[in-house]
Protein backbone atom coordinates (compact mmCIF):
# COMPACT_ATOMS: atom_id res chain seq x y z
CA UNK A 1 0.00 0.00 0.00
CA UNK A 2 1.08 3.57 -0.69
CA UNK A 3 -0.19 6.37 1.56
CA UNK A 4 0.01 10.11 0.94
CA UNK A 5 -1.47 12.72 3.25
CA UNK A 6 -2.53 15.10 0.46
CA UNK A 7 -4.18 14.46 -2.90
CA UNK A 8 -1.32 16.07 -4.85
CA UNK A 9 1.04 13.54 -3.25
CA UNK A 10 -0.86 10.53 -4.60
CA UNK A 11 -2.34 11.89 -7.86
CA UNK A 12 0.78 11.21 -9.93
CA UNK A 13 0.71 7.57 -8.83
CA UNK A 14 -3.01 7.19 -9.53
CA UNK A 15 -2.56 8.69 -13.00
CA UNK A 16 -0.16 5.84 -13.89
CA UNK A 17 -2.28 3.03 -12.44
CA UNK A 18 -4.19 0.53 -14.58
CA UNK A 19 -7.22 -1.67 -13.91
CA UNK A 20 -8.32 0.53 -11.03
CA UNK A 21 -11.13 -0.12 -8.59
CA UNK A 22 -12.08 2.63 -6.12
CA UNK A 23 -13.52 2.08 -2.63
CA UNK A 24 -14.29 4.61 0.11
CA UNK A 25 -13.69 3.50 3.69
CA UNK A 26 -13.65 5.86 6.70
CA UNK A 27 -13.86 8.84 4.31
CA UNK A 28 -10.62 7.69 2.63
CA UNK A 29 -10.60 6.80 -1.08
CA UNK A 30 -8.63 3.61 -1.75
CA UNK A 31 -7.53 3.13 -5.36
CA UNK A 32 -6.68 -0.52 -6.05
CA UNK A 33 -5.00 -1.54 -9.30
CA UNK A 34 -1.62 -2.10 -10.89
CA UNK A 35 1.41 0.16 -11.16
CA UNK A 36 4.20 -0.97 -13.46
CA UNK A 37 2.51 -4.38 -13.52
CA UNK A 38 2.55 -4.78 -9.72
CA UNK A 39 -0.63 -4.89 -7.61
CA UNK A 40 -0.92 -1.78 -5.43
CA UNK A 41 -3.38 0.19 -3.33
CA UNK A 42 -2.90 3.98 -3.29
CA UNK A 43 -4.77 6.14 -0.77
CA UNK A 44 -4.87 9.71 0.53
CA UNK A 45 -4.97 9.37 4.30
CA UNK A 46 -5.33 13.00 5.28
CA UNK A 47 -2.82 14.88 7.41
CA UNK A 48 -1.63 13.56 10.75
CA UNK A 49 -0.45 10.43 12.48
CA UNK A 50 -3.96 9.34 13.53
CA UNK A 51 -5.18 9.38 9.92
CA UNK A 52 -2.03 7.55 8.80
CA UNK A 53 -2.56 4.91 11.50
CA UNK A 54 -6.22 4.37 10.57
CA UNK A 55 -5.30 4.15 6.90
CA UNK A 56 -2.48 1.68 7.59
CA UNK A 57 -4.81 -0.54 9.63
CA UNK A 58 -7.38 -0.57 6.81
CA UNK A 59 -4.65 -1.48 4.32
CA UNK A 60 -3.62 -4.39 6.57
CA UNK A 61 -7.15 -5.61 7.35
CA UNK A 62 -8.94 -5.19 4.02
CA UNK A 63 -6.14 -5.41 1.47
CA UNK A 64 -3.59 -7.62 3.29
CA UNK A 65 -0.69 -5.51 2.00
CA UNK A 66 2.85 -6.79 2.58
CA UNK A 67 4.31 -3.32 3.06
CA UNK A 68 3.23 0.30 3.49
CA UNK A 69 5.07 3.18 1.86
CA UNK A 70 4.32 6.70 3.06
CA UNK A 71 4.96 9.18 0.26
CA UNK A 72 4.87 12.95 0.26
CA UNK A 73 6.62 16.05 1.45
CA UNK A 74 6.30 15.10 5.15
CA UNK A 75 5.31 18.61 6.11
CA UNK A 76 8.39 20.06 4.47
CA UNK A 77 8.81 23.78 4.78
CA UNK A 78 11.86 23.86 2.52
CA UNK A 79 11.14 25.16 -0.97
CA UNK A 80 13.96 23.09 -2.50
CA UNK A 81 12.17 19.83 -1.56
CA UNK A 82 9.44 18.99 -4.06
CA UNK A 83 6.92 16.22 -4.53
CA UNK A 84 8.72 13.19 -6.07
CA UNK A 85 12.05 14.07 -4.39
CA UNK A 86 13.53 11.34 -2.22
CA UNK A 87 14.68 12.37 1.25
CA UNK A 88 16.58 10.11 3.63
CA UNK A 89 16.59 11.28 7.21
CA UNK A 90 19.36 10.94 9.75
CA UNK A 91 17.08 12.06 12.60
CA UNK A 92 13.36 12.19 13.32
CA UNK A 93 11.31 14.52 15.48
CA UNK A 94 7.69 14.06 16.55
CA UNK A 95 5.63 17.23 16.25
CA UNK A 96 1.86 17.75 16.43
Amino acid sequence: GIIGAMEEEVNILKEHMKDTKVSTIASMVFCEGTLEGKPVVVVRSGIGKVNAAICTQILADKYQVNAVINTGVAGSLRKEIDIADIVLSTDALQHD
